[in-house]
């Protein structure tokens, strides 16, 4: 099966390094491989319903959340992304104020320059003043509009800013980070209840530069 996705990097060419561990669960192999070769990102996919691993997945979550502290990108693979018309960004309030808010945000133009899709940030105000604080240096080139939205605790009313030709990109952090939303924990269930249908990727922060960064806010 890895052979598959080698073939795919190659045609990018990008660089691949295939590793086959043993090891008691998933959790486990995914956390100790982790570590063993420095990732400073864990890229996951979502499983389908229909498959066994997700019956366990949610769980996994959880458990790989507090085992690590490095960011970790979940990715629902729905239909092809050259079908996608806009990325839409889900940005929490406070994002803006995390040490890791660059990192994700010149992700966030490296894809839309890749599929040549415009950008809407779904946040407040706050955070979007520092989006276009941030453009206006023009370190990046980026095509964006905003949707100013509050209530991130409310995934039913996100979903009407939505089409299912959107790739959706969720912003979150853990607990203990100055923009974690007591919603993180759902949003799995939230995921699968209004955008299983759409490509979408779940970033969630690393909680050692959220840390350093609250530091740094309160001296």
């Amino acid at each position: 099966r890895l052979e598959k996705f080698v073939l795919y990097a190659s045609a990018s060419e990008t660089k691949t390094n295939p590793i086959t561990t043993i090891a008691i669960n998933l959790t486990d192999a995914i956390v100790r491989t982790s570590k063993e070769i420095l990732a400073n990102i864990i890229i996951l996919g979502w499983p389908t319903k229909e498959t066994f691993v997700y019956k366990v997945f949610l769980k996994k979550i959880e458990n790989i959340l507090s085992l690590t502290n490095k960011t970790i990108i979940f990715y629902n693979h729905v239909k092809p992304l050259n079908t996608n018309k806009k990325i839409k960004v889900l940005c929490p309030p406070l994002s803006e104020l995390e040490s890791g808010f660059n990192t994700w945000f010149g992700k966030i133009v490296l894809l839309s320059n890749e599929l040549s899709l415009d950008v809407e940030f779904i946040c407040n105000k706050i955070t979007k003043d520092a989006i276009n604080k941030t453009i206006s240096k023009k370190t990046h080139k980026i095509i964006c509009s905003f949707k100013e939205f509050t209530n991130f605790n409310n995934f039913m009313m996100v979903s009407k800013y939505i089409n299912l030709d959107d790739l959706i990109v969720i912003i979150a952090s853990r607990k203990g980070s100055i923009s974690y939303q007591r919603n993180v924990e759902n949003i799995p269930k939230m995921i699968d209840k209004y955008f299983i249908k759409n490509n979408l990727i779940l970033n969630i922060r690393q909680l050692v530069l959220v840390k350093q960064n609250l530091r740094n806010t309160m001296t």
